[in-house]
């Protein structure tokens, strides 16, 4: 859609379809990267202080070797404070991806009308994907093995 938008009787572009679509794939991978950075920053600040008393027992086999088999690390932040950590680095992502299709449609299109045309499907999916992944992000998380 984004592509008819912006080909009008006005358009400079030559572009095909497949060159159109790649350019403007490259938009959406900064909200992939830092949705990805927010999922994994739960990981990080909620699991990671367990490294310390896993690193006396590595192999689960009863050692103790540094003697931190029995720290109980709590979590580095609290999860309020995770949560705006992830809705910013989300944020920062959008913003990226925003920069991102607008620099891309000002290299492709020479008629401004037909570039802010042809930009506004565009933008309409990165909000929704931004919404997505605030919304995957909010979801209670179930552990797959009980060691964590």
């Amino acid at each position: 859609m984004s592509y008819y938008l912006g080909r009008g009787t006005n358009s400079s572009t030559s572009s095909s379809y497949r060159e159109y679509f790649v350019r403007y794939a490259y938009a959406l991978l900064p909200i992939a990267l830092f949705y990805h950075l927010a999922h994994n920053l739960e990981h990080l600040l909620m699991e990671g202080p367990k490294v310390i008393s896993l690193m006396s027992d590595p192999f689960g086999w009863g050692w103790n070797l540094f003697g931190t088999l029995a720290w109980r690390v709590p979590p580095l932040v609290s999860l309020d404070i995770l949560w705006i950590l992830q809705v910013l680095l989300v944020l920062v992502g959008h913003v990226y991806s925003l920069w991102v299709a607008n620099r891309t449609t000002q290299n492709m299109f020479a008629n401004r009308r037909a570039a802010i045309r042809s930009q506004l499907p565009i933008l309409a999916g990165m909000i929704a994907f931004s919404i997505f992944s605030l919304w995957l992000l909010k979801q209670p998380m179930e552990m797959r093995t009980s060691a964590m």
